[in-house]
Parts: structure tokens; C-alpha cells; sequence
């Protein structure tokens, strides 16, 4: 390929303000965090809401807490 036709500078690839998909309850300013399941729980994770869910029970029990 010719110099000329390679892409020379940013716009192609790499990390983009709003990509990817969008939390279902709406949820902003997230952050992936890795848990280790078994496959087991991860179906019941999956089945019982998925981060949906796992957030409400977070927010829950802080609550009791404070």
C-alpha cells in the first residue's frame, strides 16, 4: 500500500465518548469491574437481572447501613 493512501492520524479505532452499549436502567459514569463465578452463578446473576439488579442491591444495602 502506498503511503498516500494509508489513514494518517486519529479518527479510525480506539477508545469514543458514547460508544457501546447503554446501561437498561439508564445508569451513567459506569465502570466494568470483573467478578469471578462460577458458570452456576453467573446464570443466576444473569437470570436474577444482571448489574440492573446487582446495583438496586448494592444501593439497598448501603442504605440500611448509613
Amino acid at each position: 500500500m502506498s503511503e498516500s493512501k494509508r489513514h494518517s492520524g486519529p479518527g479510525r479505532g480506539g477508545k469514543r465518548e458514547g460508544a457501546g452499549p447503554k446501561a437498561k436502567d439508564g445508569a451513567t459514569n459506569t465502570i466494568a469491574v470483573a467478578v469471578s463465578l462460577t458458570p452456576e452463578h453467573r446464570a443466576k446473576l444473569k437470570a436474577l437481572g444482571g448489574s440492573v439488579w446487582l446495583r438496586a442491591i448494592i444501593d439497598r444495602e448501603f442504605d440500611k447501613q448509613v
